[in-house]
This record gives structure tokens, C-alpha cells and sequence, in this order.
């Protein structure tokens, strides 16, 4: 077995331009702010239905409730929070905020969605008589508050759990919901009334009201006075479910600009989940989506959030941001209906798995190109440095891996043909390809290999 380190521009013969104009922050600094920043809002194409998601997590609202759908790496569940005999009320948004989400799921360009926008909150107006239920999102969960109006009545508010396997409150107040593999916690709500311009807190706790079937959860409210407004408050965690959310999402690559903005990529699985047929995938047990997201310089709020994917998992292993802000992408996807656009170098599947790559406007809101790279067998991109780069022409070149013997390859490339073409399915060769601006040809693609077993520089095996 080899294991080799490519100098990417001596065997291209190119001169290579690094348009990471600022160092890279370190990893753990950069999954902290990402982490961090706000949950946010996005309509649906549905009637007045909303989406949200986190790390592990997503949830849909609609005129029925919200729904939340957990997933780590082993297994998924959902749950669905009614109010039992509430007014049908249709969310809506509130507090619109900066940033975008694009989304390029699936090969079918009429079902790609770009430029939604992000709310800070969503509302259910008079879903009791004076009573509205606000969701929103803070450190990374979700809260939602009862609003209530003066001389609205709290014992009108009842919850209901479907899909928990059991419902209890704990001994500290906290509302435990057991679903698959875990639990949701509700912890004890905080409520308060506003009184002379000051906050006054009330007692309040939950309260079961009936535990089989599907379980029905209210509260109990302390002394307080019904002539003022009164705000019920619990926070959602799913924390105890998801057990922290590495296996969730995934920073793999991360690029500051000359502007001090953070670009990060790599995969996620929280944005599998159903909301309207065809617009964001079903849910595809674990599998993972690429993803960029821009932050501000601030690291406070998203610019854009930008997936790309297929039925399969795909995976950013390598990310660069050219001087006018447009960012390419290369990585692994095993869809065979991955995002490609016409005309680019590769539009079919070439076999278990492929590298893509892709380029993306200064907004992430339009691919400017997107192919696969592969033959019939597996391939995968490089994530070492120096395995991805961009030229001052836009052309880009990426290594890595393949156990093709058809990989694609150019006349008069160094080599045209595996080290082994005889070989066992498994036995690697190294490839490198350059990639004109447009992504419509391979300029230059070759293997790299003997008739042994050969790697690029980021891998090792025992």
C-alpha cells in the first residue's frame, strides 16, 4: 500500500492561486458559533406552515400543531404537540431576519428552492379564547410562550403528545416525554405577569391530566392577577435525546473571507424531514446533505444556509470562496439523482459513489455548476490541504481517491488506465483532475497509482 502526498501544481503544471484570504478559525470555534446562532423560521409552500431546525432536530408547523422530528445516527422519531380542543389557527411569521436558505435537493431543478426567508418567530393567534401560542428559538432550542390575554382562562390550555411512549414530570418539574431511543424535556415553565413596568413572577408547574393513550398535559397557575396579561414560558430541550450532536452534523472544511465573514461546509441530517411533499426530502433514515453557510463577520446570524443533495447521503469534504465571494464545493455524494446542471462535465451516477463539485454564487442562491466525478465504482474527494483549489481562471482542481477502472481521464494525461486494471474492485488508484471555469469539461484528469494499493495524503488505514 502507497500512501501519496499530491503537489497538486506541479502535476498540473498550473499555477495555483489560495483564495482563503484570512487563517481558518479553529474547528471547535467554528462549530460554537454555528451551533449557537439563533433557531430560525422559514415558510413552506404549504398554507401557513413553517419550518425550524437545529443540529439533530426539525420541526414543522401547521394549522394542526408542531411537530418535531429528532435524528442521530442510529435511529429518528417524532412527535407531534396538539392542543386539544383549540381553535384552528394557521401560524404566521414575525420579526423577519437577515439570511437566506437555498435549497438543491434532488435532480429536478423545478423542485430547488432559493432566497427563503428567515423569522425570528412564529404565532398561533387565538388558539383559546385570548390565548396565543408564540414559538421561538434561543441558544440553539426552541421555546414557545402562552400568551395570554387579561381574563383569559390557562385552565383552557391542553396539550397533547402524539407518539410518546410515556409522559411524567419529574421530581424537579420538568415534563419528560419518552419517545424512540430517548426523551424530549419540557423543563418547568417560567411565567410571569407585568406589573408598573416590572416583572412578577408567578408559580406555575405542569400538570398531567390524563397519562394512557395519548397523554394530555396542562398547568397549574399559582395566585396571580386575571386583570393583566399572563405569559406561560416552558423551554424545549432534546438534548437527552441526542446525546450532543456530532454524529448529526458535521464541520468539515471552514474559510474566512477578506470582509472577516465565516464560510462553513460539511454534512447534515437535520434538514431531513418531511414538511410539504416534494420541497424539502422526506426523512431518509440518517442519511446526510451537504451544506455551506455563510456567518456574518460577527458570527451572529446566518448570511445564507445553502444544502445540496440527493436520496443518499453526500458529504462536503473541501469548501474555497474566489475573491468575489462565490464558493466551490468538493466532496462524496451516493445519490444518483444528485444536483447537476445542464451541461456540466458529468450529469449521470457513475457508480457507488461519486466526488461532486460544485459552484455556488455569492448568495448561494444559484449553481453556476455542479457535476459528478467518477466510473462505475466508488470515488471519493480529498479533504487534505491542497486537495481542492482554484485557479486565477476559476478552474478547479481536486484529488482523491478511486477504485474505478474507468474513471474518466484525458488524452495525453499521464496516465490514462488503473496501476492494476485486473484488480479486485477494492484496489485504489490516486486520481487528480483540473475542471475548466464553467464546469462543462475536464481539462486534465489522470490516475496516479501502481499495481498496488494507492492513496492520497488524508487517509490511513491499519
Amino acid at each position: 500500500m502507497k500512501k501519496l502526498l499530491l503537489p497538486v501544481a506541479a502535476a498540473a503544471a498550473a499555477a495555483l492561486v489560495f483564495l482563503d484570504s484570512q487563517p481558518v478559525p479553529p474547528a471547535a470555534t467554528a462549530k460554537h458559533a454555528y451551533g449557537t446562532l439563533p433557531v430560525h423560521f422559514e415558510p413552506t409552500p404549504g398554507d401557513k406552515t413553517f419550518a425550524a431546525r437545529g443540529a439533530g432536530f426539525a420541526l414543522e408547523f401547521g394549522a394542526e400543531g408542531a411537530r418535531v422530528h429528532l435524528a442521530r445516527a442510529s435511529e429518528s422519531a417524532s412527535l407531534t404537540l396538539r392542543l386539544e380542543g383549540a381553535n384552528p389557527s394557521g401560524a404566521r411569521p414575525e420579526n423577519l431576519l437577515p439570511g437566506i436558505s437555498n435549497y438543491f435537493l434532488g435532480d429536478d431543478p423545478r423542485a430547488w428552492r432559493t432566497g427563503v426567508p428567515h423569522y425570528e418567530r412564529v404565532r398561533y393567534e387565538g388558539v383559546y379564547p385570548g390565548v396565543d401560542l408564540v414559538y421561538y428559538g434561543a441558544n440553539g432550542e426552541l421555546e414557545y410562550d402562552f400568551l395570554l390575554a387579561p381574563g383569559a382562562d390557562p385552565g383552557d390550555i391542553r396539550m397533547r403528545y402524539e407518539g410518546a411512549q410515556s409522559v411524567r414530570v419529574d421530581d424537579d418539574g420538568n415534563l419528560r416525554v419518552a419517545v424512540d431511543g430517548g426523551e424530549v424535556v419540557h423543563h418547568r415553565p417560567v411565567s410571569y405577569q407585568v406589573v408598573d413596568g416590572t416583572r412578577q413572577s408567578v408559580e406555575s408547574a405542569f400538570r398531567l391530566l390524563r397519562t394512557a393513550g395519548e397523554a394530555i398535559v396542562s398547568f397549574e397557575i399559582g395566585k396571580y392577577d386575571a386583570r393583566l396579561a399572563l405569559t406561560i414560558d416552558p423551554v424545549l430541550s432534546y438534548a437527552t435525546y441526542l446525546g450532543g450532536t456530532d454524529n448529526n452534523e458535521e464541520i468539515r472544511s471552514m474559510v474566512v473571507d477578506g470582509a472577516g465573514a465565516l464560510y462553513v461546509a460539511g454534512q447534515t441530517n437535520a434538514v431531513d424531514f418531511p414538511v410539504t411533499a416534494g420541497v424539502i426530502q422526506p426523512a431518509r433514515g440518517g442519511s446526510f446533505d451537504a451544506f455551506i453557510a455563510k456567518l456574518n463577520p460577527a458570527g451572529t446570524a446566518f448570511e445564507y444556509v445553502t444544502y445540496l443533495g440527493g436520496t443518499n447521503s453526500d458529504e462536503t469534504h473541501a469548501l474555497r470562496i474566489d475573491a468575489g465571494g462565490n464558493a466551490y464545493l468538493a466532496g462524496q455524494t451516493f445519490s444518483a439523482d444528485f444536483p447537476t446542471t445542464a451541461g456540466a462535465a458529468q450529469t449521470t451516477f457513475g457508480g457507488a459513489s461519486d466526488v461532486f463539485v460544485a459552484k455556488l454564487n455569492a448568495t448561494g442562491g444559484a449553481l453556476l455548476f455542479s457535476t459528478y466525478l467518477g466510473g462505475s465504482e466508488s470515488e471519493t474527494a480529498s479533504s487534505h490541504l491542497g486537495g481542492f483549489e482554484v485557479d486565477s481562471n476559476g478552474d478547479t482542481y481536486v484529488y482523491g481517491d478511486t477504485e474505478s477502472a474507468n474513471f474518466p481521464t484525458t488524452a495525453g494525461a499521464p496516465q490514462t488506465t488503473r496501476g492494476n486494471p485486473n484488480a479486485a474492485q477494492f484496489d485504489e488508484d490516486a486520481f487528480l483532475t483540473r475542471i475548466n471555469a464553467n464546469g462543462t469539461a475536464l481539462t486534465f484528469s489522470t490516475y496516479l497509482g501502481g499495481s498496488g494499493f494507492d492513496v492520497t495524503g488524508d487517509r490511513s488505514f491499519a
